[in-house]
């Protein structure tokens, strides 16, 4: 298993966070086995904005990604085998009682729910989110333990963010 963390990351890639790239952008809507023209209306954006994803021509918003995931994650039978985020965690009951993932008792998409109390803390957007749940056992159960699984899609090796930086010894 390849760790994103295992590497050292510039401080530009920390402060923008994980991204998903076009060609993941355009394996999860393959997974989900809609069209281009199909994808549009489900992410409320024109045929014209999913070819410039998959192009490359336009970068991925924050709520385009968020959405995509939303829809795989829903067709993924994972999803209903996932335990509660504060089983899992074992969150004390203060926590819980602040965190809106047990106020509104969806501990298996606590991922996708922006203001989520994990490791004691709120996370200020969606990118700082991202980068704590890709390593949470929560979103791993979802989406795969490894980062070729997350997506319920075979031979990717990552799931999100920049590319791994290649060693001398591998160019």
């Amino acid at each position: 298993m390849t760790d994103m963390t295992s590497r050292s990351m510039s401080t530009n890639e920390i402060a923008r966070g994980y991204e998903m790239e076009k060609k993941e952008f355009s394996k999860v809507r393959r997974h989900l086995e809609k069209t281009q023209g199909q994808m549009a209306p489900l992410l409320g954006v024109s045929l014209k904005a999913i070819q410039s994803f998959e192009q490359g021509w336009r970068k991925i918003p924050t709520y385009i990604e968020r959405q995509t995931l939303f829809l795989l994650a829903m067709k993924t039978s994972r999803l209903k085998k996932a335990r509660p985020c504060w089983e899992t965690r074992k969150c004390s009951l203060e926590i819980r009682q602040n965190c809106p993932a047990w106020e509104f008792r969806v501990g298996n998409l606590c991922w996708f729910i922006n203001g989520t109390v994990c490791d004691g803390e709120i996370r200020e957007n969606w990118r700082k989110k991202m980068r704590m749940c890709q390593k949470c056992v929560v979103f791993q159960a979802i989406f795969g333990a490894s980062p070729g699984e997350r997506h319920g899609i075979n031979g990717r090796k990552r799931a999100f963010g920049p590319k791994p930086r290649r060693s001398p010894t591998q160019e």
